[in-house]
């Protein structure tokens, strides 16, 4: 199990190569994590594509019937697939250390 599932809601035609979530997520310093590309209106196959095109095998299309954010979400919180889950929408990148320090956070503060 990843430290975190990362779920990136991705719309149809985005390029992977040129997605600033993706150059932010492959610069992290903690890289104990997956992340699950979510469909657009186009289809699995779009997410698929995108996952691919990421380059790292960290990056996967969400399991079919999985369209929506919600739905993943309790995909996701269901089968334990991340201790932490982090949804990553359009236009949101992360500092290179911000999966470290929220997973310090997170630790800091459990009882």
């Amino acid at each position: 199990m990843s430290k975190y599932c990362v779920l990136l809601p991705v719309a149809a035609g985005r390029d992977a190569s040129s997605d600033s979530r993706v150059r932010s997520l492959l610069s992290q310093t903690l890289s104990d994590w997956k992340c699950f590309v979510i469909p657009g209106a186009s289809g699995g196959s779009a997410a698929e594509e995108f996952a691919r095109a990421a380059g790292d095998p960290r990056f996967a299309a969400a399991p079919a019937g999985l369209d929506t954010l919600a739905r993943l979400m309790n995909w996701a919180t269901a089968n334990g697939d991340g201790e932490l889950i982090l949804t990553l929408p359009e236009r949101i990148v992360l500092h290179p250390d911000a999966l470290e320090r929220f997973a310090q956070v997170f630790a800091s503060n459990e009882r």
